[in-house]
């Protein structure tokens, strides 16, 4: 598993959090959906994104990795 995290502004201030998955194919080369962490954050101008690949994602991936998908997921704290 691998964590991610990136500071924007003075980072969280509050503990409002969404969630979206982030899919690639060709395990991870090409992405698929990518997530806009400033859209998630809905105007807030301090906010810390986490991009994270969880035990759910690792699930998911045993199946969809037959087929070169893979899945991260992208979460915005505000």
């Amino acid at each position: 598993m691998f964590t991610f995290t990136h500071t924007v502004g003075s980072g969280a201030q509050g503990s409002e959090t969404v969630k979206e998955g982030k899919w690639f194919a060709l395990w991870g080369l090409v992405p698929i959906s990518e997530p806009d962490s400033k859209q998630m954050a809905d105007g807030a101008e301090n906010y810390t994104v986490t991009t994270t690949h969880t035990f759910g994602d690792q699930l998911i991936s045993i199946f969809t990795n037959i087929v070169t998908i893979s899945k991260t997921t992208v979460q915005v704290t505000k």
